[in-house]
């Protein structure tokens, strides 16, 4: 999955470029070949996601490019930007979405692709908070322009589950395995 993301990322960098078309059509077909092994790598083909990608390349239409005589493409983002919906597409399909409401706040939890997003705060969404955490390297950050947890709730705590089966309590304040 982190293949998708870097070319997902290089394309998302590129975007200006390709649509002021200033890539060559080599360049821009080389980055259109990378989305497309990645989301056929990645994308199931009996999911919605994978449906729409089977048709898109079915039709042909983002496959044919035309170059003007000095090598530029002629509007290369209309054969990318499809591509990069459907994968948008998979990312919404991929989410895994709990949510737990009380009288006067949320829990929101989305378990999307590596990271685990923890949203909360007042029921009526004018404070809340934006938790990340990267099952990659175990980095917990704030989404940015959120609260900090803290601001919101008095403590927060996670409990690890070990393979053998033994929960950890972790907490600002102690670790203790639990029994």
């Amino acid at each position: 999955m982190e293949d998708i993301r870097k070319t997902l990322k290089l394309i998302w960098e590129k975007k200006e470029a390709l649509q002021e078309n200033l890539l060559l059509t080599h360049e821009a077909k080389d980055l259109q070949s990378k989305l497309i092994e990645l989301l056929k790598k990645n994308i199931p083909e009996d999911t919605v996601p994978g449906l729409h990608l089977r048709k898109l390349l079915k039709e042909n239409i983002i496959t044919t490019w035309w170059s003007d005589r000095r090598g530029y493409p002629t509007d290369p983002w209309k054969n990318i930007e499809p591509l990069l919906k459907i994968a948008e597409q998979y990312e919404a399909w991929k989410t895994v979405k709990r949510r737990l409401e009380a009288e006067d706040f949320f829990i929101e939890s989305r378990y999307q692709t590596e990271d685990l997003h923890i949203i909360a705060g007042e029921r009526n969404w004018t404070e809340k908070t934006h938790i990340v955490i990267d099952w990659n390297n175990g980095d917990i950050r704030v989404e940015d322009n959120r609260r900090e947890p803290t601001e919101l709730f008095e403590k927060i705590e996670t409990i690890l589950t070990k393979k053998n089966g033994k929960k950890i309590l972790i907490s600002r304040e102690a670790i203790e395995e639990l029994f």
